[in-house]
């Protein structure tokens, strides 16, 4: 039976709020990860802010909902490990759900579905186990030690096939997660049926928000040839859905169902990810979040967003904002210009979620050029990789401009 519970929002992220609560209510909001400050200003009256984060903050007689400033498929869009999108029959996967965690329920929902209907991988795990009989490798130090001699049983190690891997536990554990949130009654129905088929293959394995991504194995794509997409696609999501959605239990054994995402975090991993493939720069050649000495002794140290180690020998700094801007934030500049002079360069790149106009700051006295670019993820899948693409070809000439500026250097 579905619980009661009041919804409050959608609020728009980093706004500002009146709201009507009880003073239950008041202590609930006051606890929420997605609001920054609940201020009161009368008998149930208060004004709330919200933060960086959006999603669904699911409390005991309380549901908060943030809402991102581009629509929900937009959203899921950023959250993907393909820069290019989450893609089924050349189609971008929508739904008619209006926030973010009956989306993701909803959109997860149906892309297992259609997996499970093409199949799961199969791969050989190590196995160990007593057996009456020789399969595999016998342990001989186990039999001459703890068994002195007397068999059966016998321990063998040995592969087996099976459907028990790691990429079908995630796709478990998130079907897991997301059935128990009230959200649309279909799309609960068809992952109680998918935990249903998984659950005699797969043993169930909790994960928390630091999962690592899984490789895409060749394995996969040659036993479910033209369905290994579709399942790539569902396991992408069950990764977004492992990596933004919680349960947590609160005093006398109630639980909450959370999805939050960090917009910044977002944002930046997006266009990290877009960019280098984009731009076709190998891994070990691109960071993320890299530790850059400031000062001769090492002792201050900063993190840009982005770094890459361009053949020219002259790295490439790139700093990714989720904001509004008309001509780049002060403190953004001075962050950047400070980058580029640890680091060594000329120039260094801001990315804005939006900007009035594309500019160039130039630092005194040091000749250091600050650009403030921005990346559209409003539009559609297509606009958003043209968008990139014209992004990395600036970023190019960026870094073509600071090899330039060195060898004039005297």
């Amino acid at each position: 039976m579905k619980q009661d519970r009041r919804i409050l929002g959608p609020f728009p992220e980093h706004t500002t709020t009146n709201v009507c609560l009880t003073a239950e209510e008041a202590e609930l909001v006051r606890s929420s990860r997605l609001i920054a400050s609940l201020a009161r200003l009368g008998h149930q009256r208060y004004q709330l802010r919200t933060r960086h984060y959006v999603g669904t903050e699911v409390l005991p007689s309380l549901e908060i909902r943030v809402e991102p400033k581009l629509p929900v498929d937009r959203l899921m869009h950023l959250l993907s490990a393909y820069p290019e999108g989450l893609r089924l029959g050349g189609n971008t996967l929508g739904t008619q759900q209006d926030h973010s965690l009956d989306a993701l329920q909803a959109i997860f929902a149906g892309a297992l579905e259609r997996s499970l209907a093409h199949g799961l991988p199969r791969d050989y795990q190590p196995r160990r186990e007593d057996l009456r009989r020789v399969q595999g490798r016998l342990d001989w130090h186990y039999l001459h030690t703890v068994c002195y001699g007397r068999f059966p049983p016998l321990r063998c190690s040995f592969e087996e096939q099976t459907y028990d891997i790691e990429s079908n536990r995630r796709l478990l554990a998130a079907a897991r997660l997301l059935a128990g949130h009230y959200g649309s009654t279909d799309a609960r129905r068809s992952l109680r049926t998918s935990i249903n088929k998984l659950d005699p293959l797969v043993r169930t394995v909790r994960y928390g928000p630091t999962v690592r991504p899984v490789e895409h194995s060749p394995l996969v794509a040659r036993q479910l040839g033209r369905g290994a997409p579709t399942y790539f696609t569902a396991l992408e999501l069950s990764q977004v859905v492992l990596r933004q959605a919680t349960i947590e239990f609160q005093p006398g054994g109630l639980s909450t169902l959370a999805f939050l995402v960090d917009m910044n975090k977002a944002f930046e991993r997006f266009l990290s990810r877009s960019l280098r493939s984009e731009l076709g720069v190998a891994q070990k050649y691109w960071r993320d979040e890299p530790t850059v000495f400031i000062n001769a002794r090492g002792s201050v140290r900063a993190r840009p967003d982005i770094l890459w180690k361009h053949p020219s020998g002259l790295p490439v700094v790139i700093d990714a904002k989720w904001k509004v801007s008309k001509a780049g934030e002060a403190q953004d500049v001075k962050q950047m210009a400070l980058y580029c002079a640890a680091l060594g360069v000329q120039e260094g790149m801001l990315v804005y979620g939006e900007i009035e106009g594309r500019t160039t700051h130039r630092i005194r006295h040091c000749g250091i050029r600050v650009h403030i670019e921005s990346l559209d993820v409003t539009g559609s899948v297509d606009q958003i990789q043209q968008a990139t693409e014209i992004l990395a070809g600036r970023v190019r000439s960026m870094a073509a401009s600071n090899a330039t500026s060195r060898r004039m250097t005297p």
